[in-house]
């Protein structure tokens, strides 16, 4: 069994906490970008020095920008954990307890077969999340990061990698 394989169960095992971190995340960034101050400040920089301020306009693009990533990211967990929930549910009590054992409580126990299965289900979710999303091969997609766009970036990578 690979790292990676996993390392993708014990996410799966812990989406309900993924929600969680993303609703204090939102709120967290709104409490950041509110205690800047939007009167105007002196810059010594390239151009001199000059007079710079939050524009309102700008803050409020931003804040709702990433309100509405992490919303999207919400509803792409929930989605996730509903479907990973289907499939605990559908196990024998040994499987889900061998699955618990192992990847929340971490105990050194084995069982290939419950492995493979949880492995399995993983793929199809991620599968229907991509046609879900519309999301072509996720293999070949190519990531375009764009300077001084830090949720620009932030939402290109996070679709890359599917969270």
């Amino acid at each position: 069994m690979e790292q990676f394989d996993e390392q993708a169960i014990k996410k799966y095992m812990h989406l309900e906490l993924l929600e969680k971190e993303l609703v204090h995340s939102k709120e967290r960034y709104r409490d950041e970008r509110y205690q800047s101050s939007f009167c105007s400040h002196v810059v010594f920089g390239d151009l001199g020095i000059y007079s710079e301020s939050i524009k309102p306009a700008t803050f409020v693009e931003q804040l709702d920008r990433f309100n509405r990533i992490v919303d999207d990211r919400i509803k792409i967990n929930q989605f996730k954990q509903k479907y990973w929930n289907k499939f605990m549910d559908s196990l024998e009590p040994y499987e889900r307890n061998y699955l618990v054992d192992r990847f929340i409580k971490g105990y050194a126990v084995d069982n290939e077969q419950v492995k493979q299965k949880a492995i399995e289900e993983i793929e199809e979710i991620t599968m229907a999340v991509s046609l879900w999303l519309g999301v072509e091969d996720e293999d070949t997609k190519e990531i375009e990061l764009v300077q001084d766009d830090y949720l620009g970036n932030m939402d290109a990578i996070l679709n890359a990698i599917n969270i």
